[in-house]
């Protein structure tokens, strides 16, 4: 593996001579070396190249990603938040709803507020949670 690191670092580190002489928008090897690299290595080792050669990690992701784009493809983002649940149902939405609805009704029966407004207020609600279902 070390071979490999050691080829991987002196061609990174050539493109970025190359590239740091030129820094033309259109040049697009070493974003070219990088996205090739990237596709042999592991990230966190291409990282370790990078900064081995003091090279800014947002600046080599930006031109791997303008050459992905000149070759009409995009960088995969990977989702940050792998452990975030599915979004919910209206229906499971819609059901909980009408629970804090009735339990809402029923403490609020406990109290000194008018029955007919209670009543009515119910009514609304539960209108236009149903209403959302059509």
């Amino acid at each position: 593996m070390i071979d490999i690191l050691a080829t991987a670092t002196k061609e990174i580190g050539d493109s970025w001579a190359e590239y740091q002489k030129v820094a033309v928008p259109v040049c697009r090897r070493f974003g070219q070396v990088c996205y090739e690299w990237q596709q042999k290595l592991k990230t966190t080792e291409l990282k370790k190249v990078w900064t081995e050669l003091k090279i800014d990690e947002p600046v080599a992701l930006q031109e791997m990603d303008a050459y992905l784009g000149s070759i009409g493809q995009t960088r995969l983002k990977i989702e940050k938040r792998t452990n975030r649940e599915e979004p919910d149902a209206f229906e499971d939405i819609r059901k909980v709803a009408l629970t804090i609805v009735s339990l809402g009704y029923k403490e609020l029966q406990k109290t000194d507020v008018k029955r007919s407004l209670l009543d009515s207020a119910k009514t609304w609600a539960r209108g236009k949670l149903q209403e959302k279902q059509k």
